[in-house]
């Protein structure tokens, strides 16, 4: 529980609010979660009330990528740039975690027939740019 509350610190946006813009910086170290901080993400998933079994945690294909939506998996891989770049501090909306899964969870997963029909199209044909990455 003690390391819950020191990623709490880190991370909340309450803490972040006195420090500079980052202008979109995220936490791009590319190193595996932690299994507090999983949890930490978890909490988050649920507070944006999303179905915690879509997202992936620590998928070693996935690891220098960015969080992203996998349509032809139907999962979120959930890298280390949910979190705000702890270095500039920054409290923008878009740097924030729940932010960040929500855009993938609420913005693309609604989509995934539409990814699916123009991927079948065509590897070229996709009517937005999605990440395919994070194969499992």
């Amino acid at each position: 529980m003690n390391g819950e509350r020191e990623l709490f610190k880190r991370y909340a946006i309450a803490d972040l609010d006195d420090k500079n813009m980052a202008n979109g910086m995220l936490n791009m170290s590319r190193t595996p979660f932690t299994e507090d901080e999983i949890e930490f993400v978890k909490r988050a998933i649920h507070r944006i009330e999303a179905d915690e079994s879509v997202f992936v945690f620590n998928n070693p294909y996935h690891l220098s990528d960015s969080t992203c939506y996998n349509f032809e998996v139907d999962k979120v891989f959930v890298t280390r740039n949910v979190f705000p770049d702890t270095i500039y501090g920054s409290s923008h909306p878009r740097d924030t975690m729940g932010a960040v899964l929500a855009h993938e969870y609420y913005g693309h997963r609604p989509n995934r027939q539409e990814y699916l029909s123009d991927w079948g199209k065509g590897h070229d044909y996709l009517s937005h740019n999605v990440n395919l990455g994070g194969r499992m």
